[in-house]
């Protein structure tokens, strides 16, 4: 029975991730994705591994061998932490099929405990991309002992379960606070952005803090040392060939996990049954508003977008580097036009607001989200074209503000002319009109309605991918054009307006068709 349930749970993990189906359209699904997979570990693994050449020699001459294999078990612990902890808190504490399986004659534990294991297999991917390139170079460059790559093993397979312990707590107290919080899915989406733009800044920073580790590796040894003892008994252990020092690592990562899942598997019935809902919202009497057909359906549609944290992550990152750019051009811009030239910071303007509108692909996968409501929209007295128009009117009228207010600062930051700065909104208001319309286009040509958890059409469907790809092109089109054949005959403004007015008459294009075809398309959709 466990066994049974570790496959349905791997299975279900996996069809989130390739799509669900059946016959020769899933089985290339599924192959893309695992090469995809691989593409995406194997480029990680690189980079780990050119990082972990650059220490594994320093440390070695430093005598710090026992600290290369303490950063390598802290590189391990951190990305299984964060490539785990929302999926705990999903797969464990807001699992949808909780209620279902408890009423079945399954005991808690193997519930609690099949879902653990998936977890962990999913940590040991993680792990691996870490550990293979650390060894690979560490016996390059040093003798390695059959004990140190015994307890390399050793230490590679009991690492995960300390990594869960604190992603299963961490899930725990992020469930417990977002089911007592109102505003849930503001919550779960600061959460994930914060996050988000840590990993993102460590990443961009680890070649600064690589340096600074083969500068100052004593000390922050030492420091390792003393904050994080488990780390320094890994990577003594697995140095050294110390077998007591590997037991009291072995007994840090077998005993809190023990203990947590112990704790779970006595309040796991309690846990998944639990209705912790937030304070109701009493009802006060008051009168009615109305509004027009498009309106009602913009805010139908808003409701969508605000309501699912991943779906403003995955289809709105956009609008969150429109105002992180917006502030360091503000700030940075006297340093910035010492490098590229004072003369190029208004181009710099408009393109970093246009990029950025590009990222936006809000309505890419807005009719797959509806496949199981489909058939309401179909069978309602409304026109299509309302109801499809609405879906680009909502993602053009979320990404406006920002635009707006960030080249609002950066105007007056940098000083642009009043032809400048109408640029700096007139391009990337006319890039997101046409990244609308291309998402709802495409949308409508290749929708995903046969998803198993919605998240798979917000990240793994067609329209999405190809919608992704079209605008980034677009934006790399605009900018090598002009970068390799028309900077020395065009004006960067006059360019600027140039491809604002493409851009346009290419959205106009798109709505067109779709009031001609779009429509027909999508009252042939089955959901």
């Amino acid at each position: 029975m466990f066994k049974d349930l570790v496959t349905i749970r791997l299975r279900s993990m996996f069809a989130r991730s390739s799509g669900s189906g059946n016959g020769k359209k899933h089985k290339t699904r599924a192959i893309a994705f695992i090469a995809l997979m691989i593409y995406c570990a194997g480029y990680f693994a690189f980079l780990f591994g050119m990082m972990f050449s650059q220490l594994c020699e320093a440390f070695m001459s430093a005598g710090l061998d026992w600290f290369y294999f303490a950063y390598v078990g802290i590189l391990a612990f951190l990305l299984c932490f964060i490539g785990s902890v929302f999926v705990t808190q999903h797969q464990v504490y807001e699992a949808k099929d909780n209620e279902l399986l408890m009423s079945m004659p399954v005991p808690p534990g193997y519930i609690l405990g099949s879902r653990m294991v998936s977890i962990l297999l999913l940590n040991y991917i993680y792990e691996i991309i870490v550990f293979i390139p650390a060894w690979f170079v560490y016996a390059r460059t040093t003798e390695e002992s059959v004990a140190g790559l015994i307890f390399f093993i050793a230490a590679a397979i009991l690492l995960p379960l300390f990594g869960m312990t604190f992603s299963v707590a961490f899930g725990w107290i992020t469930a417990a606070i977002s089911s007592r919080t109102r505003r849930k899915n503001v919550f779960t989406l600061v959460i994930t952005l914060i996050l988000f733009f840590g990993y993102m800044y460590i990443i961009m920073r680890i070649q600064h803090y690589t340096q600074v580790l083969i500068m100052n590796g004593t000390e922050i040894s030492a420091a390792i040392r003393k904050a994080l003892p488990p780390f320094y008994y890994m990577g003594n252990s697995i140095a050294n060939g110390s077998v007591v020092e590997f037991l009291i690592f072995a007994l840090c990562c077998i005993i809190p996990f023990a203990l947590v899942y112990m704790l779970l598997s006595r309040s796991f019935i309690k846990i998944a049954t639990a209705k912790r809902g937030a304070k109701k919202v009493k009802y006060v009497e008051k009168s009615l508003k109305t509004s027009g057909i498009r309106k009602a359906l913009i805010k139908k549609e808003l409701a969508m977008f605000a309501g699912k944290p991943m779906y403003i992550f995955n289809e709105g990152i956009g609008l969150i580097f429109m105002l992180i750019a917006g502030i360091y051009i503000a700030v940075k811009h006297d340093s910035i036009a010492q490098l590229i030239g004072g003369g190029y910071i208004p181009a710099l303007v408009c393109a970093v607001l246009g990029a950025s509108a590009a990222f936006n692909i809000i309505s890419a996968p807005s009719i797959s989200l509806e496949a199981k409501t489909l058939w309401i929209s179909q069978s309602s007295p409304l026109s299509e074209k309302d109801i499809l128009l609405a879906k680009a009117d909502m993602h053009i009228l979320v990404t406006a503000p920002f635009i707006i207010v960030p080249a609002v600062i950066m105007g007056i930051a940098c000083g642009l002319s009043p032809v400048e700065f109408a640029a700096a909104i007139m391009f990337p208001l006319a890039m997101t009109a046409f990244t609308a319309l291309l998402g709802l286009d495409v949308n409508l040509t290749f929708p995903k309605l046969d998803w198993i958890d919605e998240t798979a059409a917000m990240k793994q469907s067609m329209s999405v991918f190809i919608t992704m790809m079209a605008a980034m092109a677009v934006v790399a089109a605009v900018f090598f054009i002009y970068m390799l054949i028309l900077d020395a005959s065009i004006p960067p403004m006059t360019y600027i307006y140039i491809v604002t007015a493409l851009l346009l008459a290419a959205a106009m294009l798109l709505r067109i068709n779709i009031l001609r075809s779009g429509v027909a398309r999508f009252r042939n959709l089955a959901s």
